[in-house]
């Protein structure tokens, strides 16, 4: 079975450190790159194009990550990109990206259970994960 390759950007080292110690202890999942900004996130998915890159949506230029995401969904880049980009953030954090439009990205809340959080990586079929 094909090990899904995942790109995780976020401004706090625990939450990078966190997601990796979950996601990487899987065999169905392959951490590409961890980065602690936007830029660096971007760059990651440009040079590695990952099945998924789980984003802060708090992160000084996210509107950036999610323009470039969008772009790229819609193959207006020169390079076709199918880097599925969820955000993983607070109730407030992910209304804020929900209230500039309808997403192209899915959403997951920090609070969400690591099990859940894990189903929901693997089957990748709905765009909003609220907590139990």
């Amino acid at each position: 079975m094909a090990r899904t390759n995942v790109v995780i950007a976020h401004r706090h080292p625990i939450v990078l450190e966190g997601l990796s110690m979950v996601l990487g202890a899987l065999a169905d999942f392959k951490i590409v790159a961890s980065c602690e900004d936007t830029p660096s996130c971007i760059e990651a998915i440009s040079n590695l194009a990952p099945d998924i890159a789980i984003v802060d949506p708090a992160m000084p230029e996210c509107a950036e990550l999610l323009v470039f995401s969008s772009h790229a969904s819609q193959n207006r880049l020169p390079e076709s990109h199918s880097t599925h980009v969820i955000i993983f953030g607070s109730s407030e954090d992910c209304a804020l990206v929900l209230e500039a439009g309808p997403p192209t990205c899915s959403i997951i809340l920090t609070d969400t259970e690591p099990e859940a959080l894990v189903g929901f990586l693997s089957s990748n079929g709905c765009e909003v994960l609220f907590a139990a």
